[in-house]
């Protein structure tokens, strides 16, 4: 039996299912823009995960009202919450998405490293077991 999470899961960016369900705070790593079959959209990276996550505009904006800036310079180092969701697709139907959460998370201290921001309170736990 095959599982079409199993087969379409794999690949470079973040996909709803990805999160199992689960809300998960990441720190901001990186950024970069790419094109898209949608045009140029904003790509970010996390600490310590491997997939990267493409940015449609509502959660770009999103991430710009939570940290007051629409400056990507001023996002790397800031931890945000990724929760899925429900979409409705051009054709109509109702698909799975992922939504940046509408409350920020509490922050990382200034100057931690990579590794030490990834475990501050508030991102320790469960989501250290999610493989993105």
């Amino acid at each position: 039996m095959a599982k079409a999470n199993e087969i379409y899961g794999g690949g470079n960016y973040l996909k709803a299912a990805d999160l199992q369900g689960k809300r998960h705070t990441v720190v901001i790593d990186t950024w970069e823009v790419a094109e898209s079959q949608f045009g140029k959209q904003i790509v970010l990276g996390f600490e310590g995960k491997d997939k990267k996550f493409s940015l449609n505009k509502t959660n770009a904006r999103m991430i710009t009202n939570l940290l007051g800036t629409d400056d990507t310079d001023e996002w790397v180092g800031k931890a945000i919450t990724l929760r899925p969701d429900k979409t409705q697709n051009p054709d109509g139907a109702m698909v799975d998405c992922i939504r940046v959460d509408f409350e920020l998370p509490e922050q990382p201290a200034r100057g931690m490293g990579a590794h030490a921001a990834a475990s501050f309170s508030g991102l320790s736990g469960s989501d250290d077991d999610i493989p993105f």
